[in-house]
């Protein structure tokens, strides 16, 4: 899935029509997938690959720092600093 509209498609039976599961409610844009997930089940992804994120750091009163918010890892969605995302990124195979 190289880009949100892919994503959004091959998702969209899944998501009953509510299209603002594809939207961060943080950035308010679409999250982007990780491309080296596309053709492959949800199922043989590993517990720590990243399945999608937001395309930029999330910050706000609940939120200080600047963070990555990156959804389907190790089954939840969890925001991690830039360092962290870096290595992340990297070990998914996101470029």
């Amino acid at each position: 899935m190289q880009n949100p509209a892919v994503f959004q498609k091959a998702l969209r039976p899944y998501a009953m029509k509510q299209k603002q599961i594809f939207i961060s409610r943080a950035t308010g844009q679409p999250f982007m997938s990780n491309a080296k997930m596309s053709g492959k089940t949800i199922k043989s992804a590993s517990n720590n690959i990243v399945l999608f994120y937001d395309v930029k750091p999330i910050s706000g009163p609940n939120n200080p720092k600047e963070l990555i918010r990156v959804v389907g890892f190790a089954d939840h969605s969890i925001a991690m600093p830039e360092a962290r995302w870096q290595r992340e990124k990297a070990d998914s195979g996101i470029r």
